[in-house]
């Protein structure tokens, strides 16, 4: 089913399909070289800034499968009320 048909049924047009990922965040970027230089030029902030991303990823990856599981736009819409009404 593509995105306009789940969109008439009242479906969530996004569709996730990309693979859970086999490596944990650290391992990831310091077996890539863009993020790997970063170290040899910013080594006292790298640390830090590796640290933040991280916990972004986690987010961001949380969401997305958290919109895949919440199949219908009335129940993300819900859950996001929830969410921005909490804070």
């Amino acid at each position: 089913m593509d995105q306009n048909q789940r969109r008439k049924i009242n479906k969530n047009p996004f569709i996730l399909d990309s693979k859970e990922p086999t490596l944990n965040y650290q391992d990831f970027i310091n077996q890539e070289v863009r993020y790997s230089s970063l170290k040899l030029l910013f080594p006292e902030k790298v640390d830090e800034l590796f640290k933040q991303a991280e916990n972004d990823f986690c987010y961001v990856l949380y969401f997305l499968n958290l919109i895949r599981l919440l199949d219908n736009y009335d129940n993300l819409l819900i859950y996001l009320t929830i969410c921005y009404n909490s804070l």
